[in-house]
């Protein structure tokens, strides 16, 4: 009798967390806190991408651990897209998004590739960031 390995594939969503909690409001744009208005243009697309990125990885995670417990999933998004209107007090649609972002985020960690191509996925984040589809019409 021979013996067996056995294989586990795991999924992991290290975040980039810092120590000071990350505060989403309306007012203000996502991951900006007061003394960001000094950085340059590019350092502030940065650090917003980052938060963009660290909040998807938390629905994702979230997700995961749904599925891992045995919930029914439309159940559990239903959950998670309650929570994330209350926290974020933002619309239906944009959190909508925000899951689909964090469902193409679990597929590119599964598989090393996004389901959607690049123009898909930059009209999906600007989405998720509340932002309005650009007219190509307007060129």
């Amino acid at each position: 009798m021979q013996r067996r390995k056995q294989s586990a594939i795991t999924l992991s969503f290290e975040s980039e967390r810092s120590t000071e909690p990350q505060n989403f409001s309306q007012t203000e744009p996502r991951g900006f806190r007061t003394g960001d208005a000094a950085l340059p243009a590019a350092d502030r697309g940065e650090k917003l991408s980052k938060s963009l990125m660290a909040l998807c990885q938390e629905i994702a995670g979230a997700l995961l651990s749904h599925h891992a417990a045995g919930s029914d999933l439309r159940i559990a998004r239903e959950r998670i897209a309650r929570r994330l209107m209350e926290t974020l007090r933002c619309e239906r649609s944009q959190v909508d998004k925000l899951i689909e972002l964090s469902k193409e985020l679990i597929h590119a960690n599964a598989y090393g590739r996004y389901r959607r191509n690049p123009l898909e996925l930059s009209l999906l984040v600007q989405a998720a960031m509340g932002q309005k589809p650009f007219d190509a019409t307007n060129n």
